[in-house]
């Protein structure tokens, strides 16, 4: 499932794409060109359904870490693994919302999850080493 951001995104590549299409008639007319306004007029109508769009997916009650986009910036390329990490701000699933966006609908707790992986390799290892 895509979240608010993803969808917004997807809707302002669409919207960029018409926008490039319309580099032409942005060099040849004029702003008091008739066909000018009413290529501003539709990038008015396209940018109102995008922010419609995107308000349909909000979530009734937002994830205050990440304003309910989902992901949020980290302060390092740790992000929600926490240790040791590089000197850049990186952009992850927030570790609150677990990507959902909505503070009461989680998303799979990664960190468990990759808690419980951990664990299983090593009975495996365990196992292994017990068949021999």
């Amino acid at each position: 499932m895509k979240g608010p951001l993803e969808n917004a995104m997807d809707r302002a590549e669409e919207v960029t794409a018409w926008e490039r299409s319309q580099n032409d008639v942005y060099r040849e007319h004029s702003p008091a060109d008739p066909m000018f306004i009413r290529v501003l007029a539709g990038e008015v109508k396209l940018l109102r359904k995008a922010i419609e769009m995107y308000r349909a997916h909000i979530p009734e009650s937002l994830c205050l870490h990440c304003s309910g986009y989902g992901r949020r910036p980290y302060g390092s390329t740790a992000t929600w693994r926490g240790g040791i990490g590089g000197q850049a701000v990186t952009d992850d699933v927030c570790d609150k919302c677990w990507g959902t966006g909505d503070a009461d609908r989680h998303g799979v707790n990664l960190r468990a999850m990759e808690s419980e992986f951990r664990r299983l390799r090593e009975v495996e290892a365990r196992m292994k080493g017990l068949e021999k």
